[in-house]
Parts: C-alpha cells; structure tokens; sequence
C-alpha cells in the first residue's frame, strides 16, 4: 500500500520522485519557477518598452534616462523582479 503524504500546499507527495534533489515538492517548484518566469517576462516587456521610448535604464541604480547609451535588459529585469516583485502574480 503507498502512503500518500501532502506538502503544506497540498500537492500530493507519492514516491521520491515528487520531490527534488532538495527535498522540495515537485509541484511547488514548478509553481514557483512559472512566476518568476511570469514576473521576467513582464519585467523585460517593461525595459523593452522604455527603451523603444528612448529611455535608457541603469540596472545598478535602476534609474532610468534619457541618452544613446543601453542597458542590459535582462539585469534591469532582474533587479526590478527582485526589488518590486514581491506579491506579483
């Protein structure tokens, strides 16, 4: 008989392979690596956007201006995600 077990989210904990090298649930991993990559995407739409404006984001400050030179969209992404993405879903 398999004795099925729950994380403290519900998903259902079978065998050793619903969970990762970590010990975490499978499911909650996938659950939380869908919203960062959601928060990502919508965070490098953001950079991309302001620089088709011609907004040039500094992803050390996170400051944003106006000028020729880029930023690195990606590390702007990160840092907004990290900075303002808490509660985002």
């Amino acid at each position: 008989m398999i004795t099925i077990t729950r994380c403290p989210h519900g998903h259902e904990i079978r065998t050793e392979a619903d969970r990762d090298s970590t010990g975490f649930c499978r499911a909650c991993r996938k659950v939380s690596n869908d919203a960062w990559q959601q928060k990502q995407r919508a965070a490098r739409a953001l950079v991309q956007s302001l620089e088709r404006h011609g907004v040039v984001v500094d992803p050390d400050a996170l400051t944003f201006q106006f000028g020729s030179e880029t930023a690195d969209m990606d590390a702007v992404a990160d840092r907004i995600v990290a900075t303002y993405g808490q509660g985002i879903q």
